[in-house]
């Protein structure tokens, strides 16, 4: 079985508990993701870092369902698109992203959205609550520093 750990004896016994560890230490460290399976929420707090212009994460576990991470930055914009799957109850996520530099306006699905602002250094974030009953598209505005709305 090319796809599984088992059979494969003495020689990878140290290197399934290593993927396992930077697997976390990826989803936890750089996407802040902490499911709350209970309430059928998660907390998804990612840093996004400078040299990264874009990346994705499929099928993150979320309630009964999942969601997908696509991320994607231009000169002007951080955008983060959240596909939720799967599930029949709409989960609900806490998104609160860190950019790198300043970010001014913030728009959720095409609208401009006032939301509670997090600052860490040189990044700037926020803080909203999101009911993924569909795709939802969050766009950032990236601005020079020190020039935040």
């Amino acid at each position: 079985q090319p796809w599984s750990w088992d059979g494969a004896g003495a020689a990878l016994a140290g290197v399934a508990p290593a993927t396992g560890m930077a697997i976390t230490a990826l989803v936890r460290g750089v996407l802040g993701y902490e499911p709350d399976a209970p309430s059928g929420r998660a907390v998804l707090a990612p840093w996004f870092p400078l040299d990264c212009p874009e990346f994705e994460v499929a099928e993150l576990p979320l309630g009964g369902g999942s969601v997908t991470v696509r991320y994607r930055r231009s000169a002007g914009a951080h955008v983060v698109e959240l596909v939720p799957a799967r599930g029949a109850v709409p989960p609900t996520l806490v998104f609160q992203p860190l950019f790198p530099g300043a970010v001014g306006e913030v728009r959720i699905d095409g609208r401009p959205a006032a939301l509670d602002r997090i600052e860490t250094g040189a990044a700037q974030g926020f803080r909203v609550q999101l009911p993924l009953d569909g795709v939802r598209v969050v766009e950032a505005e990236a601005t020079q520093s020190g020039s935040a709305r």
